[in-house]
């Protein structure tokens, strides 16, 4: 179904990020009669359609590109902190997605007694020697909580950004993590 809109300031690529969330949708602009068309693959319920008049009516492409920038560089931090890796026990490892793949494998290989422990891994020190089960399920534990946190900040100042209502909301948001 074809809505059509009369506005000036569209910016193409934000406002389709913006409606994605309604459904697979077209969206055309007609630069003479200054208006925009969205043409989405259903009809939409008025709830929908209340959405969809709010996000072209308060469409800000400023406001969008500052939140897309902002969101990118937590991102980017988060990504930053996670491959610093996690201490455990004084040895640093690493918490690469590789690695996590790789922790997740030994916990199974472990569960399904496939290897035994002693267990020796390598972290940014060198050598590391698990013991005992105990030992490997702390590591572990402290491995996916460090990712949760990293993951868990950087998702709460996302959704600050997400929530600000100008430009400078978002420049007053800072990631001092």
């Amino acid at each position: 179904m074809k809505y059509t809109f009369g506005s000036a300031l569209i910016d193409e690529e934000i406002l389709f990020r913006e409606l994605s969330y309604l459904g697979k949708c077209e969206i055309s602009f007609d630069d003479v009669l200054q208006r925009v068309e969205v043409e989405f693959d259903h009809a939409l319920t008025t709830a929908e359609h209340d959405q969809l008049t709010a996000s072209i009516s308060n469409h800000n492409p400023a406001l969008e590109r500052a939140k897309i920038t902002a969101s990118a560089a937590i991102d980017q931090r988060t990504m930053e902190l996670i491959d610093e890796g996690v201490v455990f026990d004084g040895s640093t490892f690493s918490l690469s997605v590789a690695a996590q793949a790789n922790w997740i494998g030994m916990k199974q290989a472990l569960d399904a007694g496939i290897i035994s422990l002693p267990y020796t891994v390598t972290s940014f020190e060198g050598e590391y020697v698990f013991t005992d089960y105990a030992e490997y399920i702390t590591f572990y534990a402290t491995g996916l909580g460090a990712i949760g946190y990293h993951t868990g900040t950087g998702r709460a100042l996302k959704i600050a950004i997400l929530a600000a209502v100008d430009v400078a909301a978002v420049s007053a948001i800072t990631d001092d993590r």
